[in-house]
């Protein structure tokens, strides 16, 4: 699967960006502009919601200045790229500013998230989602971030809003505490 993911991130990079490297199931790609690891993003994403079974991806990108090596790149922005993706969950693309005002600016819906504190670095960082997969066919399982098939998933209400998980495992973790799960309205 991880060779699957590492081709699909490849064929979509053509040459407005660099994959430079792989780290497990993680993947560093390298972009001149926003606009083209928008595009990136939104053709590996279209491309794993597309591939049955697979999993959603979750991603982040941060737009700054970096140190270049051979097959690397350093730097603060990397860094915080690095922990802009961390933070998010699957199916998410978590942006810096920069990136957001260029997938403002391609009518991508995008939703600020506020300021984070994020390991290792001194100042927060703002950061948005960008919605990248506008699709009905899957839902993301609160618990375990699997993506599950609403037709086949247990649905559970809470405070107005449905969540569908895979497993009874899930629902019960849930309900013990939905709080911990449920999304912020």
């Amino acid at each position: 699967m991880i060779d699957e993911f590492e081709d699909i991130v490849r064929s979509t990079l053509l040459d407005n960006g660099e994959f430079v490297k792989s780290i497990g199931d993680e993947v560093m790609l390298a972009f001149r502009e926003p606009a083209s690891a928008l595009d990136a993003a939104l053709a590996i994403y279209a491309r794993c919601v597309g591939t049955v079974g697979f999993p959603i991806p979750r991603g982040g990108a941060f737009h700054g200045s970096a140190v270049t090596r051979p097959r690397d790149y350093l730097g603060g922005s990397v860094n915080t790229a690095a922990r802009i993706a961390a933070e998010a969950r699957s199916g998410q693309f978590l942006v810096g500013d920069r990136v957001a005002d260029a997938a403002r600016t391609r009518g991508l819906a995008v939703t600020h998230l506020g300021e984070f504190a994020l390991r290792h670095l001194v100042d927060p960082v703002s950061i948005s989602e960008v919605r990248l997969v506008q699709s009905d066919h899957y839902v993301i399982d609160p618990v375990c971030r699997m993506r599950v098939d609403p037709d086949d998933a247990i649905g559970v209400r809470h405070c107005g809003n449905d969540y569908w998980l895979c497993s009874l495992q899930c629902a019960e973790q849930f309900t013990q505490n939905p709080e911990r799960y449920a999304s912020p309205s």
